[in-house]
């Protein structure tokens, strides 16, 4: 009997070990909480948590730049507030943040014009992509019993969820690091567009509206928790298409956090928003989400409040991570350093602006070009003292270009990155990959960030009309 009973338990135990090694191999390489993961343990000052608003409403850098502390967003899209109570839960395992900003749009969950199903559909699609955790396990029971597309557990269990992955598997699932891919963006999702939308012109609520039960429920949670670590809490609003009804949901959310003696910041309308100057016209990349001017204002309103309650210390020096910080910001800056390139749309503007950055290499293919495009490439890169020919393959650091088959000491994610070129066509290769473009181009560029060290985005031309796409990591692996 005893030798049975050590048999079931052995038996058990591995059982139990290989469905988590199972499923820590089929997890999710990318996630929205990677951001989080990838901090050093115990250096966030700031934790920014919410749904997709905080992906694209808050800028991590600027705390940086502007108050000489570390910040992360931790988003997932159409996050409900039950589910922002387990993310914070996840981020303290590894974090002990002064303060957390909650970005309130999950108290309206049921108020808004998202029906509840579709915002449990779309949470239910990246909200759970955690690692397996009891904390994981918890979100998911959580979430069945407080939303409205209610589903069964098991259809989160990464064996179930995943199950088909083994067909693409490759090795690098084994040596899958979460921790070590860091996002030097800290979570925020660079926006340009203007979508050009009007402030909605509504009613703005006289009476307060409770919200849906579990999510006072969860926010009660949330506040209790903080007051129990001892972590400054923060609510805001950040601006989207709202109607009539979310404002007395507000109302009532302004009620409980001056009963609670919590910071509320309304970005949405009303005071906050006229503060700051948000323009609807120009700082909404779509109906539901700010651009990068838009986050710059409400960001660095939340600086401005932080600089006035003394948080953060004098110097930057000061700061432990003092160093990963800086490098972090310096390639923060890259990103609309880029924009500014890339927003070019011919050819002649694109390849001049290009040219005349200092920390971009090009990578150029003429295969076959015209002596019309070939003028063209000339003109625009003559800063640059090389002039290339019908069959030039070229790499252009700043210090000047060289022809080359290929190229090995590319850095690309701290790895080397071998760049080859196709016999009887542009095509460009990326470690052995075909960069994005058509295949029967006469001309393809790949602009390298030195900074970012990393390609950014591929240019080719068929006939006179110029194309480009951004790099992804279906290109390169670990792409970010």
């Amino acid at each position: 009997m005893i030798k049975k009973v050590l048999e079931m338990i052995a038996f058990s135990l591995l059982t139990f070990t290989l469905i988590i090694g199972v499923s820590y191999i089929l997890a999710d390489r990318e996630t929205t909480f990677s951001a989080v993961y990838s901090e050093p343990e115990n250096s966030v000052d700031v934790m920014i948590v919410g749904s997709s608003h905080v992906n694209s409403g808050y800028i991590p850098s600027l705390l940086w730049e502007n108050n000489n502390m570390s910040a992360v967003n931790a988003f997932s899209w159409s996050q409900p507030l039950w589910v922002s109570y387990h993310y914070i839960i996840e981020g303290l395992k590894r974090q002990s943040p002064e303060y957390i900003v909650l970005e309130m749009y999950g108290i309206v969950y049921g108020h808004s014009y998202i029906m509840p199903q579709e915002i449990d559909k779309t949470s239910y699609n990246n909200s759970f992509n955690l690692l397996p955790s009891l904390n994981r396990w918890n979100l998911i029971k959580t979430s069945e019993f407080c939303g409205l597309d209610l589903r069964n557990a098991r259809d989160f269990l990464y064996i179930s969820r995943y199950h088909t992955r083994w067909k693409t598997f490759d090795w690098s699932y084994l040596s899958y690091n979460p921790f070590k891919q860091h996002d030097y963006l800290k979570g925020y999702g660079y926006l340009t567009q203007s979508a050009g939308l009007e402030q909605p012109n509504v009613p703005i609520s006289e009476e307060e509206l409770v919200p849906y039960e579990y999510c006072v429920t969860y926010l009660d949670k949330i506040v209790n928790l903080c007051e129990e670590k001892g972590i400054k809490l923060i609510f805001t609003m950040t601006p989207y298409i709202y109607g009539s009804e979310e404002t007395g949901v507000i109302k009532w959310l302004k009620r409980y956090s001056e009963e609670k003696n919590i910071p509320f910041f309304n970005y949405l309308y009303g005071e906050d928003c006229r503060r700051i100057g948000f323009d609807y016209s120009t700082d909404l990349a779509d109906n539901g989400h700010c651009n990068y001017y838009g986050a710059y204002k409400i960001t660095r309103d939340l600086c401005d409040y932080l600089r006035q309650q003394g948080a953060g210390p004098q110097s930057k020096e000061e700061h432990e991570f003092c160093d990963m910080l800086n490098e972090d910001y310096s390639k923060f800056e890259r990103v609309p350093a880029i924009n500014e390139i890339t927003v070019h749309t011919g050819l002649d503007e694109w390849l001049k602006a290009a040219s005349e950055d200092e920390d971009v290499t090009l990578i150029v293919s003429t295969y076959g070009a015209d002596d019309t495009i070939l003028q063209r490439v000339n003109s625009a890169l003559s800063n640059r003292g090389v002039e290339i020919n019908s069959s030039g393959r070229y790499i252009l650091p700043f210090s000047g270009g060289k022809q080359a088959d290929y190229i090995n000491d590319f850095e690309m994610f701290s790895n080397a990155g071998k760049i080859s070129f196709a016999e009887d066509s542009a095509q460009i290769y990326l470690n052995g990959t075909a960069v994005p473009g058509e295949e029967v181009s006469v001309l393809k560029v790949i602009l390298y960030d030195n900074i970012l060290q990393r390609p950014v985005v591929s240019l080719w031309m068929t006939g006179d009309e110029m194309q480009t796409k951004e790099f992804t990591s279906d290109i390169i692996d670990n792409y970010k």
